[in-house]
């Protein structure tokens, strides 16, 4: 269905002309990522080189449909802020090879964000004092109780870490580092932090680690926090964040002018955007036929 928008003073339709290709690589640890999207071009419906065909608008501050256009555009706004966020969060952790995954958790019922953000920080600057080059990408997260608790991707850690002279299981020790900072909670440590790859699962006896998350894996589970509380009022309470300087590749966008069906577009994509010796880790095509992705890394 067409739709009918004010673009640079003029009436024009919105119209799909062909499809936006958007590639991204990391030249560092070889993951990429394909979005196909539709191209939309605006066609006006006037003369646009006649001033009277100029849209006049009406003055409508105050008004219930002032507010109604504020408020749309307000969340137009958040959602591509979010998109961007999480895109870039995303990115980091692929291009940076982030591949240890870290959740740290409280005791107590911790629904107060700022302790927790407090606490986190407090965390790291102990992870960077004893750990050379220390890198991370976290985001929170609420949970339906109401209680907070951050997941972080850093680089793999070593398997001991000196702390006093004396050698310490990493795993270990990235716990004994949070609970320094949250201490105990009703004569008991006031959390932990899960490791993957060191966590026991409660099913089958004896109990087994469990099974290390790919990179793009822990890339995508990391930054899907970045939105997840948004309709909470959480927006711009600093839900994530990196250590500096984890920029990572730039993604490149070419176009298709042509209308060829999307499922053209996706066979081209599948024969051209699968690197050799890659598995494909998630493809899927929107809700409503919209657009499609393709990630990719290496096996």
């Amino acid at each position: 269905m067409e739709s009918i928008v004010n673009h640079k003073g003029y009436w024009c339709k919105v119209q799909q002309q062909g499809w936006k290709v958007r590639t991204w690589s990391s030249a560092a640890t070889g993951q990429t990522e394909t979005i196909v999207y539709p191209r939309k071009i605006y066609v006006p419906m006037v003369d646009i080189d006649d001033p009277s065909c100029l849209v006049q608008e009406v003055d409508q501050s105050g008004t219930v449909l002032d507010e109604e256009r504020k408020a749309k555009a307000r969340e137009v706004a958040r959602s591509r802020e979010r998109s961007r966020a999480k895109t870039k969060c995303r990115h980091r952790i692929k291009s940076h090879d982030l591949s240890q995954m870290l959740t740290g958790t409280y005791k107590e019922n911790m629904i107060d964000f700022d302790r927790v953000h407090k606490d986190f920080k407090a965390w790291a600057r102990l992870m960077s004092k004893y750990i050379k080059n220390f890198r991370a990408v976290w985001a929170f997260e609420e949970q339906e109780r109401g209680a907070w608790h951050w997941h972080a991707a850093i680089d793999k850690l070593p398997p001991y870490i000196r702390v006093g002279g004396h050698p310490v299981r990493s795993y270990a020790f990235v716990r004994q580092m949070w609970l320094r900072v949250v201490g105990e909670f009703e004569g008991k440590p006031n959390g932990t932090v899960n490791v993957d790859g060191h966590n026991k699962t409660k099913v089958g006896t004896p109990a087994k680690w469990t099974k290390k998350q790919s990179l793009a894996q822990i890339a995508a589970y990391v930054s899907k926090y970045l939105t997840k509380d948004h309709g909470e009022g959480m927006s711009g309470r600093n839900m994530w964040g990196s250590s500096q300087h984890l920029d990572g590749d730039k993604p490149t966008t070419i176009v298709i002018s042509s209308n060829e069906p999307l499922y053209r577009v996706i066979d081209l994509c599948l024969a051209n955007g699968v690197p050799e010796g890659h598995r494909i880790v998630n493809h899927r095509l929107g809700r409503f036929g919209d657009f499609w992705l393709l990630y990719t890394e290496p096996c």
